[in-house]
């Protein structure tokens, strides 16, 4: 028997802004799965010797057993990335863990003997990702303190959501999808915008569901200083 609701929890806990420290496990997720995944594929394009050949089949199994594990870890690393990124901008997107996972496939390529081009350019890749990864952090950065600044600024108006932009849940406990709301702005136009969001199935977002939104009073039309937040409690 607990003292506290599990609902209530849960809810609180996909309420919660991650951080950056959230991102350590999905980040070695990233590149320790894409390193595991070259090191076996590598190991399965080897020729073996003559003598070889009853071994060889044995270690070609675990080859394929552990691509299989690399394949999904990497997978897993860059889906739980991005769905924190989502929840807070001044985490870096979707760039840095595919900068990760290029990294690591590089990295397992030159530390197994694979070709040297291959390994060379994958961290190549992986650098041109991470660039990506820091001018796309500051741009996300900027937006952050945009909204901040249109939240001190002024006070929300009552909006709507439209469109949850899921149907169910499936197998799945949350779904990254895309949300569409509606508001009236202060000339009484009624206005609708996008958002990307992360929905949890302890804490689900319905249409009709009435939301708080802050825009810019100057020029409404503006999307991008458009804030929409959920009402807790």
């Amino acid at each position: 028997m607990s003292t506290v609701d599990p609902d209530a929890a849960r809810r609180a806990r996909a309420a919660r802004v991650p951080t950056i420290k959230d991102l350590f496990v999905p980040g070695i997720l990233a590149f320790a799965g894409a390193g595991g995944l070259m090191t076996c594929v590598l190991m399965m394009a080897r020729e073996p010797a003559a003598d070889e050949v009853s071994a060889h089949t044995g270690w070609l199994l675990v080859a394929m057993t552990g691509a299989l594990i690399g394949g999904l870890a990497a997978i897993a690393g860059l889906i739980f990335w991005v769905r924190l990124s989502v929840k807070n901008l001044r985490l870096p997107g979707w760039a840095a863990p595919i900068a990760l996972v290029t990294a690591g496939a590089g990295v397992g390529c030159l530390l197994n003997a694979g070709p040297i081009v291959l390994g060379v350019s994958l961290l190549g890749v992986s650098v041109l990702f991470a660039l990506l990864a820091v001018v796309g952090l500051r741009r996300r950065t900027t937006q952050a303190r945009t909204e901040e600044e249109i939240v001190r600024g002024s006070d929300p108006v009552d909006g709507t959501v439209t469109n949850q932009g899921y149907t169910h849940f499936g197998e799945s406990t949350r779904i990254l999808t895309a949300v569409t709301y509606s508001f009236v702005d202060g000339q009484g136009t009624q206005r609708f915008v996008r958002r990307g969001a992360v929905i949890d199935v302890a804490d689900p977002l319905v249409e009709g569901e009435s939301v708080d939104v802050w825009f810019d009073r100057m020029n409404p039309a503006d999307e991008k200083r458009i804030v929409v937040r959920r009402r807790r409690g």
